[in-house]
């Protein structure tokens, strides 16, 4: 009797994990193989390192060695969609068939979603954009050596998932101006749609943020939704303006693969279960991570996820 093969699709920490867990739990009992548009694995939540020093380098890690060792199949492309009633991961290299499918393929910014951001403002999605940050900061440190007064604006735009690393981003960028003698000189303000601060999280984290940017002198604005980014100068929706020489913000969220042939909300987030991640009317596809529609997006929400 073959045994059932397992598909899952992403590189991240719920498609890794899922893998790695399915190896440790059922041996060889299952055929595994991982398919993924990178040959690596990122590290992300590192990444807001880079701004300060980091080296982007530190956080890949080459899928290749690590499958093998755990006799998984790795196939390096893009998965497109999937033809449920075939059983079949249709991929820019032809279809997989499979007997299970774990998607695990993550989300994605639109910062085009509002207007002149992508323009005009440093995101923290990738290390690449991470790099940018960089330059921003080391620009504003700068300027502020220099005598000149400088304005740092974090935004947090609606349909934004994930606001987290941005709050810790601030609170790394204050004492990195404290340690460059300079933090006198910067002026830095946050807005967010949210109601309260870390709103995903619930109600009590928001007591303690208050707090933190009292203490760190951070101008904080809730329930400001953005409406466009101008050079130099934020527009909100409540007829607010913001002017700004470093914008730092995390852009809308929104699935990186839709799968056209399976439900999903009008973000491209699969619709799941939430105990079990199978997906809505399919007993043998399940999401986790990103790729999923729980509401909030972490990676050990996605590595609690994984191990379902």
């Amino acid at each position: 009797m073959n045994n059932p093969k397992v598909v899952v699709v992403g590189s991240g920490f719920g498609g890794l994990e899922a893998a790695f867990y399915l190896r440790q739990r059922l041996g060889k009992r299952v055929d595994l193989t991982v398919v993924a548009e990178n040959d690596y694995f990122l590290f992300k939540p590192n990444t807001i390192y880079i701004p300060f020093g980091k080296a982007p380098e530190s956080f890949y890690h080459p899928l290749a060695h690590a499958c093998e060792k755990r006799h998984i199949e790795f196939r390096q492309t893009s998965a497109t969609n999937v033809d449920p009633k075939a059983k079949a991961l249709i991929t820019d290299d032809g279809e997989i068939p499979y007997d299970y499918l774990v998607l695990a393929t993550g989300a994605t910014m639109r910062p085009n979603e509002v207007p002149g951001l992508a323009d005009n403002a440093a995101t923290i999605w990738n290390p690449d954009e991470m790099l940018k940050v960089r330059a921003g900061v080391e620009r504003v440190v700068a300027q502020a050596k220099a005598g000149n007064k400088q304005r740092v604006l974090y935004l947090v735009p609606p349909k934004n998932k994930c606001s987290g690393p941005l709050y810790e981003m601030v609170f790394m960028l204050d004492s990195h101006l404290r340690k460059q003698k300079v933090r006198d000189h910067v002026e830095i303000t946050w807005a967010s749609f949210e109601h309260s601060y870390i709103q995903a999280f619930g109600k009590r984290l928001h007591a303690h943020v208050t707090e933190e940017f009292g203490e760190r002198g951070v101008t904080g604005h809730l329930e400001w939704p953005i409406e466009k980014i101008e050079p130099g100068k934020a527009i909100f929706k409540n007829g607010e303006s913001v002017g700004f020489d470093l914008l730092i913000s995390f852009p809308p969220y929104a699935a990186a693969q839709v799968f056209e042939a399976l439900d999903h909300d009008d973000r491209g987030f699969l619709k799941t279960n939430h105990e079990t991640r199978q997906l809505a009317g399919q007993d043998d596809i399940y999401a986790v991570g990103d790729a999923g529609d729980f509401p909030v997006k972490q990676a050990f929400l996605a590595l609690l996820q994984a191990d379902t």
